[in-house]
């Protein structure tokens, strides 16, 4: 049973089982920029190849489930990983529009702080 392909499938959008989003760590609103829209597509795009690259290149074609699961688990934080070097941060659902703003206010108050200076 390979587990890795359904995961991949997952991995770095909405997904149903963990309901996490990415939000942007400057706090800008992806929902109201058909700009940061492309990009994040671009930027997962770019980071599922990487978890998808990190997967196959961790253990052999019939593992045991374990070491499966173990894999699905390390891809995920792979892309979470490269979303990250982009300025990403994963987010359940639930709680993204809040921890959006939070990262909103600290960017306009660093931004405030650097031109004070």
């Amino acid at each position: 049973m390979r587990l890795v392909p359904v995961a991949l499938l997952c991995l770095l959008s909405a997904c149903a089982v963990n309901r996490e989003t990415f939000i942007r760590t400057d706090g800008q609103d992806i929902q109201r920029s058909a700009v940061l829209q492309q990009q994040r597509e671009i930027d997962l795009a770019v980071c599922r190849g990487e978890a998808e690259r990190a997967s196959l290149s961790a253990g052999a074609q019939f593992a045991g489930i374990h070491e499966e699961i173990q894999r699905v688990k390390s891809s995920v934080e792979v892309g979470k990983g490269c979303m990250a070097t982009r300025g990403y941060l994963s987010a359940p659902v639930e709680q993204a529009e809040v921890m959006r703003r939070q990262f909103e206010e600290a960017h306009r108050n660093r931004s405030q702080v650097a031109g004070s200076h």
